[in-house]
């Protein structure tokens, strides 16, 4: 992954300005397309194709289809390593380390689920005053002790009547859960395991996703992806000009990190909850986020990284399937490719004015060559 470094930068840029991208402010899209092409080698992607109807409607129409990883043959694309046996007691350890950015989280989630339910909210805590009354106003055993919270409030200067202040209290009576925090604590860390159980299913099912390979002379590619070279590529340069708009698209566009899965460590769910529990989910904590979801994400074991792979992924269900990519520049013809069954392939490459390539045999060098494909 070292030639890969730059993915973390990447995904930060992309962090950071996520409301200029989906407002389409051009220039932060042209920006962060111009930095992202240039990683991708020769800024050209392929897709090895087949001979179908789908397949030529596609091109003819410049989209790719999205699919969910779920629909894949590999059962464990687009998975991370749960191991929850070894889950439970980290996330209880953070949890109880965490306590007071616990309790600051839970309350947040109690007044926004109030507020969603038309209840006006009297006073809204910050994550420091959460703290104070998590540490001054709760009995050794968990239990809130509203006569505490009343002298909390008085020295602080926080002025509540009778009934904002039983408001707030109840607000702070959820965390007792049987009178005693650790018990809250515990019983959450349990729900998080079980929330998760079954995320790998989910995540197959949650991201839509479209491949690309970097490498359009892969022999195993070939065999296996275009019908043992009677198939063809259609070949991508993405410096062809388009509307910024049709960059935008581009900017989903990731590479493959090829690991050893065997061997791949547990998902770090402790630095989520802790992120999480971070006053108004700081940028930073965002970013270290999506950066190490990414790379759980991205991994695929590396007896396949002779695809050289990178992906188009979408977490928006919103988004149609058909993918326009206007940027098919030319198809390649493997070398048993049959011209004259196939013949529509051509005539479509032509009315797009796509350069046209052969793949023929060089058997001095013992290898695959392309020339230009002429009648």
């Amino acid at each position: 992954m070292a030639k890969y470094n730059w993915v973390d930068g990447y995904i930060e840029k992309l962090v950071l300005n996520q409301k200029a991208i989906k407002e389409d402010n051009e220039l932060i899209i042209n920006e962060l397309f111009a930095e992202h092409v240039a990683h991708v080698p020769n800024s050209k992607i392929y897709k090895y194709r087949t001979v179908n109807d789908d397949n030529l409607k596609a091109l003819e129409n410049d989209y790719v289809w999205l699919s969910t990883p779920s629909e894949f043959e590999h059962q464990f694309d687009t998975t991370i390593n749960l191991n929850i046996d070894q889950q439970l007691p980290k996330i209880e350890k953070t949890l109880l380390k965490n306590n007071h950015k616990f309790a600051y989280y839970f309350v947040t989630m109690f007044l926004t689920a109030k507020r969603r339910e038309g209840i006006k909210v009297a006073w809204e805590p910050t994550q420091e005053q959460v703290k104070e009354i998590t540490e001054q106003c709760y009995s050794k055993k968990g239990r809130f002790i509203k006569l505490r919270m009343e002298l909390y409030c008085k020295a602080h200067n926080i002025r509540l009547n009778n009934i904002q202040l039983n408001q707030i209290s109840s607000f702070m009576q959820i965390l007792e859960n049987d009178n005693n925090i650790q018990k809250s604590i515990e019983n959450c860390a349990t729900k998080i395991v079980e929330k998760y159980w079954n995320i790998n299913i989910d995540l197959r099912e949650m991201f839509l996703t479209h491949s690309f390979t970097t490498d359009n002379k892969n022999e195993k590619m070939w065999t296996e992806y275009s019908d043992n070279h009677k198939g063809y590529i259609v070949g991508y340069d993405l410096t062809k000009p388009v509307s910024f708009l049709d960059k935008k698209v581009v900017l989903k566009l990731f590479p493959m990190n090829y690991i050893d899965m065997n061997i791949r460590k547990p998902f770090n769910f402790t630095m989520l909850i802790e992120g999480m529990m971070d006053e108004g989910i700081k940028a930073t904590s965002l970013i270290e986020q999506e950066q190490y979801i990414a790379k759980e994400i991205l991994a695929k074991d590396y007896n396949y990284d002779y695809e050289n792979e990178w992906r188009f992924y979408w977490i928006d269900k919103s988004q149609p399937r058909e993918l326009y990519l206007p940027y098919a520049t030319a198809i390649y013809l493997g070398w048993d490719f049959d011209t004259v069954a196939n013949r529509r392939l051509i005539d479509i490459a032509k009315s797009k004015k796509m350069k046209i390539y052969i793949e023929t045999i060089d058997r001095s060098k013992i290898r695959y060559e392309y020339k230009e494909y002429g009648e």
